[in-house]
């Protein structure tokens, strides 16, 4: 690690949002981080997403933000997770130091309600918009990362001994209780 700091630079990168034919700006964070950092076309994301989005009950496309729960296991079926950052941990974004060499990170505008998704890669956030120049002030709250093969196996296992354990089991919807007639 270096001794000195190096900030973030920002690098202009649409995702393939305009290759695919859509106009204009929206809030498709989500589906432009996704395909900028997993090298996927932006189209399938955005469909993707768009599908679970109304599979969720909810109103709208992907351009209307999606919700954390949808893209979180989109990730995590392809091998990233999730990691919380709590306490001293938030840093704004402009002194932000990444730990990983491409990852998603989840940025919150101090004093807002909202939130944001951009793909960090070598040191440079790639977006459509630059943030780190923003007056809100966005701090980093979750990142999220590829694993390597040894962090996936133990995530797994851990997985497997959370099913077995009822104790432990959260995934289990209750059963409602049937009518007497």
């Amino acid at each position: 690690m270096a001794k000195y700091f190096v900030p973030l630079e920002y690098e202009y990168n649409d995702g393939g949002r305009k290759a695919s034919g859509h106009k204009g700006t929206g809030g498709d964070c989500v589906s432009r981080a996704i395909a900028i950092a997993l090298g996927l076309p932006y189209k399938g994301v955005w469909d993707y997403m768009t599908f679970m989005k109304k599979s969720d009950w909810t109103a709208g496309t992907a351009n209307g933000g999606v919700s954390s729960k949808i893209f979180g296991v989109f990730l995590e079926d392809r091998g990233w997770k999730q990691e919380c950052l709590y306490g001293r941990e938030i840093k704004p974004l402009r002194i932000f130091r990444p730990q990983h060499k491409n990852m998603i990170a989840l940025l919150k505008p101090k004093n807002k309600k909202g939130s944001h998704l951009v793909c960090i890669k070598d040191g440079k956030v790639l977006d459509s918009w630059d943030c780190l120049k923003s007056k809100n002030h966005y701090y980093v709250h979750k990142i999220y990362y590829k694993m390597n093969r040894a962090q996936r196996n133990a995530w797994r296992e851990f997985m497997r001994s959370v099913k077995r354990n009822p104790k432990w089991n959260y995934v289990r919807v209750p059963r409602k209780k049937k009518e007497a007639k």
